[in-house]
């Protein structure tokens, strides 16, 4: 996976991979049977890795809004990568994009669900929140910034700055008193853009 990234999917041979681990190619195609089904298994891997720590961080978290807010932030700092990734999943490996694609969403929509259900309960957000709507609006946003060329962005503010800004904005809607002061206090430490400065009236 550390290769996939540093060098492009495209780049990295069978040969190459083969030589780092110092295996013959005959051995990583009986292991793998394609490059196709390499990639698609270090995808897997490298996402049930971040899915594990992030786990980690729900249980020892005080709350859980916070944790949303800091994998929000390591998703927008790794964006880059991810879009450069996905990009040539689309153009050069189409089928393993497609998989990739109906599996990671279905798990990204059960995770996020999960968050708001555990801000719920913990009186971070408004008890009525409609947890559809908000993970179909959550969902969507990062969806359309990352994924629809035709989005419009003013000139010098990338992708993740509009991200960071719609989903903070959002969930600032969601959230109670309490919350409002946890994305504030965030926002303070982590951010400089202004709008995330506000505090409650």
């Amino acid at each position: 996976m550390a290769m996939f990234i540093a060098q492009g999917i495209k780049s990295v041979r069978m040969d190459d991979i083969a030589r780092q681990l110092s295996i013959s190619k005959r051995t990583l195609y009986e292991m793998f049977g394609d490059k196709e089904e390499l990639l698609y298994q270090c995808i897997v891997r490298h996402a049930k890795s971040t899915e594990q720590e992030r786990a980690k961080r729900f249980k020892q978290a005080d709350n859980y809004l916070e944790v949303m807010l800091i994998c929000l932030r390591e998703m927008a700092d790794k964006a880059t990568v991810a879009n450069r990734i996905r990009e040539n999943l689309r153009k050069f490996y189409p089928k393993v994009a497609e998989k990739l694609s109906n599996e990671f969403e279905s798990r990204s929509i059960e995770q996020l669900r999960q968050w708001i259900e555990l801000c719920i309960d913990q009186g971070l957000f408004m008890p009525k929140t409609d947890i559809d709507i908000s993970l179909a609006i959550l969902y969507n946003t990062a969806n359309g910034v990352f994924s629809n060329r035709n989005v419009w962005l003013p000139e010098g503010v990338a992708p993740t700055q509009v991200l960071i800004s719609a989903m903070i904005i959002y969930i600032r809607g969601m959230s109670t008193v309490r919350g409002v002061e946890i994305i504030n206090d965030f926002c303070n430490r982590h951010f400089d853009n202004k709008p995330f400065k506000q505090t409650l009236e």
